[in-house]
């Protein structure tokens, strides 16, 4: 039997007098809400992928050089805040909180990497980070 736009087929069960009704078509409707679903979300997919990272930093990265080597190392306790922003993980307020840290405690150098996590901001993840390329007295 056939109805309205959409296709139906009578279905017997088991030989039974009663019957239901199989669907085994879709409208336009259907079709065109599902097709419209299909693009919004190929478009979304698209705008995430190509929308850019952007990383805020005082300096454009082109022209921050970063401490590539232990040969370039950084002694903390003498170390002007420009050449501490070149560490990895310490930016310029980073930098400048070293900077107050060591002039308000001149007669506590920093002896060891985790001495630089009195100051407020600097975790052991930073220190872990850096401690390769610090330059401290021994």
């Amino acid at each position: 039997m056939v109805t309205g736009r959409r296709k139906t087929v009578l279905v017997n069960q088991n030989r039974m007098s009663h019957q239901r009704k199989l669907d085994l078509a879709w409208t336009r409707a259907d079709l065109a809400s599902i097709l419209v679903l299909l693009i919004m979300s190929t478009a979304w997919f698209g705008w995430c992928s190509t929308r850019s990272r952007i990383e805020f930093t005082d300096q454009p990265i082109a022209q921050m050089q970063r401490v590539m080597s232990a040969a370039d190392r950084i002694d903390p306790n003498k170390a002007s805040a420009a050449s501490m922003v070149r560490l990895r993980g310490i930016g310029t307020k980073r930098a400048q909180a070293i900077i107050d840290f060591r002039e308000k405690h001149r007669d506590e150098p920093f002896k060891t990497p985790n001495d630089l996590t009195k100051i407020n901001g600097i975790g052991l993840g930073t220190v872990r980070g850096i401690a390769s390329y610090l330059s401290l007295p021994e």
